[in-house]
């Protein structure tokens, strides 16, 4: 997971995403600090990026299989 400016990236090596899957979400409307999150496959990795719209604080972990992000309203 790496900040970019107002995004987050998340990027999953060696890790595959369908062409379905591949799309832009706006989740503007649900009161969270989040404006969209995009999924992408880039060469032999997926891609989730996570565009905010306000002051945040993240964190991130995996526990075996399962991958967690949390974005909360925050300082930054």
């Amino acid at each position: 997971v790496r900040l970019q400016g107002r995004r987050l990236i998340v990027s999953f090596l060696d890790t595959a995403i369908d062409a379905a899957s591949q799309r832009r979400l706006d989740v503007l409307d649900f009161a969270t600090p989040i404006e969209a999150i995009e999924a992408r496959s880039a060469g032999r990795d997926a891609l989730l990026v996570v565009e905010t719209s306000a002051a945040f604080d993240y964190s991130a972990r995996q526990s075996n299989a399962e991958f967690i992000l949390s974005v909360t309203p925050g300082p930054r």
